[in-house]
């Protein structure tokens, strides 16, 4: 069970790593230190540091300097390996798309896991079926990759053998039909610099990664030496930064170990906020049970802690495809939609019957129902202009002095397009019309309106429903959110209507 510990300890490997597979390893000196060690940090806190673990520095930080330097290619490039349950849900993740508890995380990823192949597991593996997809640039990356990950396993199970010493066991405790055959998860992730703005960091609430536990054995990560933006939440509450120490990584217990553990040892919440101006990258690699073994507290730690079992058992593999289905349910929508027959036909009194219009009109309707998490902008309420009721929302759009044309474009902007649909539309990419090329497209001046028009055919009622007392005279946000090309152009009701 986590403490209110106020620091996380470093373990050094070495010992334990020697003398892995010695039949006497256990009544070594050195091993029995580690293993001390290990059952110390694992009751305590679920986080250590290690060193002595055999892997290269130089290796660490190659794979730290070439995951920056495909994150820093345009996201054109990036998005050529998109992650999509086509792809058992392996690919590029772009910032936002990867949901902690139902809010988008500030970070963009790519997501690999261990191939499976039809039949592998039965019908468990299913959704995870298929092989990972890696960028061609940088060109050395698959290989870079490959070697680290093999690693990674050969160190994971090393560790994980003086982790099952440490709980009373034999070292070959957690092997077998719990993780002889291990799968494991990889994550190359990406945090953007701090949004800085009138001299203030961001929310702390703008989390890069948001608070969660780990659903497997053990976590090993590999974070940037200059950036501290990993904190674990100990007993109390209280988030305790973990700073890099370079050679190092940062290793975690997870979900599993919990459960075969009964609780002896406890996965420990942690987060990342990169308050750093710097952007910054970490690779974490992710050792798991066998993809189908049935996961249940073993015997030893039952009669620890008195004989009942704590936690219900799980299957690993449905357990990670229900948390990877979980985030997809989640993750935000992309639909691409041609509404040109819409805006042909957007004014024409037979509107509602053109078949061009009724394939758009279903369209929008299965959109709709999506939602966003956005920074907004509203249109300036002035005093007195909506009586009492505006109060609130009363006053001007503070704007950011950097860029120095921002507040110009966005204010053109929005004059322009009086509002955009939440959706992304073919072949209109918001962010780099107005923002990259600085040039605004005429053709979105009215979008809005003609878009409503189709949203309200959608709801069954006629084309000008959301118009007259309920829109006539719409109050507009701007929605700059988290994702790299998209701005969100809000229209809504009027201030004071009474909506229904």
């Amino acid at each position: 069970m986590a403490t209110d510990f106020k620091s996380i300890p470093l373990i050094d490997m070495s010992p334990l790593l020697e003398k892995w597979d010695h039949p006497d390893m256990a009544q070594d000196e050195g091993v029995g230190q580690v293993v001390r060690q290990l059952d110390q940090a694992c009751r305590e806190a679920g986080f250590f540091y290690v060193k002595g673990h055999g892997i290269p520095v130089s290796l660490m930080k190659e794979i730290k300097s070439i995951t920056r330097e495909y994150f820093h290619q345009p996201y054109e490039e990036k998005i050529k390996i998109k992650l999509s349950a086509a792809t058992g849900y392996r690919g590029y993740q772009r910032i936002g798309e990867n949901i902690t508890k139902g809010i988008p995380d500030i970070h963009e990823a790519i997501d690999c896991y261990r191939e499976v192949k039809h039949g592998m597991y039965g019908d468990l593996g299913d959704v995870m079926q298929g092989s990972n997809i890696w960028p061609s640039n940088p060109p050395n990356f698959k290989q870079l990759m490959e070697e680290y990950i093999d690693r990674c396993t050969d160190l994971s199970r090393k560790i994980m053998r003086g982790i099952a010493l440490a709980l009373g066991g034999s070292a070959e405790e957690m092997e077998g039909e719990i993780g002889g055959d291990p799968f494991w998860v990889f994550r190359i992730i990406g945090y953007p610099a701090a949004s800085i703005s009138n001299g203030h960091d961001k929310a702390d609430n703008d989390v890069g990664c948001g608070a969660h536990t780990d659903y497997g054995l053990l976590t090993l990560v590999n974070q940037d030496d200059d950036i501290v933006a990993l904190q674990v939440r100990n007993k109390s509450g209280e988030w305790i930064s973990a700073p890099p120490i370079p050679g190092t990584f940062v290793c975690n217990i997870g979900d599993m170990l919990k459960i075969l553990s009964n609780g002896i040892y406890e996965s420990t919440m942690h987060r990342v906020i990169n308050n750093s101006p710097k952007y910054r990258v970490c690779v974490a690699y992710f050792y798991e049970p066998n993809f189908d073994a049935a996961v249940e507290p073993l015997d030893m730690c039952l009669q620890k802690t008195g004989g009942t079992k704590n936690f219900e058992g799980a299957v690993y593999g449905k357990h990670l495809e229900q948390k990877v289905n979980n985030d997809e349910e989640h993750s935000e929508v992309t639909l691409a939609m041609d509404i040109s027959p819409l805006l042909e036909k957007w004014d024409h009194p037979n509107v509602a019957q053109d078949e061009g219009v009724t394939q758009v009109v279903k369209q929008l309707d299965q959109a709709c129902p999506e939602a966003g998490f956005f920074y907004v902008f509203y249109r300036e309420l002035k005093h007195g202009m909506y009586g009492y009721l505006g109060e609130v929302m009363q006053g001007p759009n503070i704007w950011p002095s950097n860029p120095s044309n921002f507040k110009q474009l966005m204010e053109n902007y929005i004059d322009l397009c009086t509002g955009a649909f939440l959706c992304k539309l073919q072949s209109f990419d918001i962010f780099a019309v107005s923002i990259r090329i600085k040039k605004l497209y005429n053709i979105v001046a009215d979008l809005s309106r003609k878009i409503m028009r189709g949203i309200a055919l959608a709801l069954g009622g006629s084309a000008d429903e959301m118009e007259g007392e309920v829109g006539g005279d719409p109050i507009l946000d701007l929605a700059n959110n988290w994702l790299p090309c998209c701005i969100h152009l809000g229209w809504h009701d009027k201030a004071d209507n009474v909506v229904g």
